[in-house]
């Protein structure tokens, strides 16, 4: 029955979502939910995740709640080179941005209720792909338009503590210290914090020359 669902999910994958997404440089495996495209600074991906029998709706197959995400291998190899292995570094494996595509968005849920749906479902999918995390993953496809995403308060984007890290470390490796450090405290300025990104602090400190 759950392999029932998976194909029928494939299904979908294969005939609403491989041709758009491959017109946008994506690829996906055989018999994989994941599509991935690379470019100079960063490899994206988006995975059709979906959970089986979901209690919150009564007889459905299961919830679609694909996710997108971001790696920049430049921001990560300064982040662990400043940070070391912890689990903001190496929570998620080459990963520096992961969210569901329909993070702060008022779309409602994919659900799957029988192999019919998978059709409409499809489009449905297809359709916010192309008019909102397409056009999202083309403007953040490289360290700049990360930044320009944080200096443009971006809402399409999540901004917890994990990103302001990135972000920080995204303007080290553009060697903009200033701004860097302008992100680390405004963030983690607090006594408390501070005290846990303390590395952080000494490194943008060190790079300024402040005591």
């Amino acid at each position: 029955m759950d392999k029932d669902v998976k194909n029928t999910i494939l299904n979908m994958a294969e005939t609403q979502l491989d041709e758009v997404l491959q017109m946008n440089g994506f690829k996906r495996r055989s018999n994989s939910l994941i599509y991935a495209r690379k470019s100079k600074e960063s490899t994206q991906k988006i995975e059709i995740m979906y959970f089986l029998h979901p209690s919150y709706y009564n007889n459905a197959l299961a919830h679609i709640y694909p996710q997108l995400s971001v790696y920049y291998p430049d921001i990560q190899e300064l982040a662990k080179k400043i940070l070391g292995d912890t689990i903001i570094t190496s929570g998620l494996k080459n990963q520096i941005l992961r969210q569901p595509i329909q993070v702060y968005h008022d779309s409602k849920d994919w659900v799957l209720y029988n192999e019919k749906d998978n059709i409409t479902i499809g489009e449905n999918i297809k359709d916010f792909l192309v008019n909102y995390s397409i056009p999202l993953l083309n403007d953040i496809n490289n360290i700049d338009g990360y930044l320009e995403a944080y200096w443009n308060d971006d809402k399409r984007i999540i901004k917890d503590d994990r990103q302001h890290v990135y972000f920080a470390c995204a303007c080290a490796s553009k060697k903009d210290f200033n701004e860097g450090y302008e992100i680390v405290k405004k963030r983690f300025g607090k006594k408390g914090p501070r005290r846990q990104y303390a590395v952080l602090f000494a490194y943008f400190e060190d790079k300024l020359g402040l005591e």
